[in-house]
């Protein structure tokens, strides 16, 4: 039923991003065409200025926008007056967030490809050679400094960065859904709980970074450092690890409050 539920999300967001993106592509094909026309002249140099401006500001609205519509067809779709018909099918609370969250997640990553490829577009020919080439060689050398853990620490931060978007996507949709609670401003709720949220987390923070900054010069702190720098790459993997622990924590216990509160404690529009 997920995938069912997956298509039908496919099929909505492809309509409403799917625009972006051609114009996002168009922009960078402008851009290229005006570099065939390259010269000393000013007229040149404004037009490609002004594109290359302009390119720079539609690979960023394009991300932010992709972002932007996966939350608003979540709230939309689940808490306005489309959640009397959407959750009337036979599919459980966590499937609808499991739908949502994973085709938000998939059409973020197709939008930071598209930026990729619109910047390939834009930079063809003998500029994206020299971009080919220069990565070909930081990726060899990549691999003779870290030999086989050069592998297993792609592996680690693509976790990461697949982790770090659901996981911002599921604290804005548990601020979202406890938002629903109140019986008016509930999007206002949401924004309060939100920056409560990070307001929270900077404060510990905060703490963090002073307790660390009063043991730095302790004979504790100092053995850790010591350890690192002659276990580098052991130390790289702890990293990665505990901070994707801490993603997956953050992400479980965001989903957990989000199916509580759209099981037991549902206020529709």
């Amino acid at each position: 039923m997920v995938k069912k539920l997956m298509k039908y999300e496919f099929s909505s967001l492809a309509k409403t991003i799917l625009p972006m993106e051609i114009v996002l592509f168009s922009i960078a094909l402008f851009n290229r065409i005006v570099q065939f026309f390259e010269n000393e002249g000013t007229t040149y140099k404004i037009f490609i200025i002004s594109s290359s401006i302009l390119l720079g500001i539609a690979m960023l609205v394009s991300l932010v926008f992709t972002f932007a519509v996966c939350i608003v067809r979540f709230y939309r779709n689940l808490y306005t007056s489309q959640g009397y018909l959407t959750l009337t099918l036979p599919v459980t609370h966590a499937k609808h967030i499991w739908a949502k969250l994973l085709s938000a997640v998939i059409a973020t990553v197709v939008s930071f490809v598209a930026v990729f490829l619109a910047l390939a577009v834009a930079t063809a020919g003998d500029v994206f050679h020299e971009i080919i080439k220069a990565m070909a060689y930081l990726i060899k050398h990549y691999f003779i400094i870290t030999k086989t853990n050069g592998a297993f620490y792609i592996i680690e931060v693509l976790a990461l960065i697949i982790l770090s978007i659901a996981s911002e996507y599921l604290l804005i949709y548990t601020c979202i859904t406890l938002g629903q609670r109140a019986q008016k401003n509930r999007i206002l709720l949401a924004f309060g709980i939100y920056f409560g949220i990070y307001i929270v987390w900077q404060i510990i923070e905060t703490i963090f970074i002073i307790i660390a900054a009063t043991l730095a010069n302790t004979t504790f702190i100092n053995n850790i450092l010591n350890w690192v720098g002659t276990h580098i790459f052991t130390s790289l993997h702890i990293a990665f690890c505990s901070v994707t622990v801490i993603l997956f924590v953050l992400c479980l216990v965001c989903f957990l409050i989000t199916k509580r509160v759209m099981s037991k404690k549902l206020n529709l529009e």
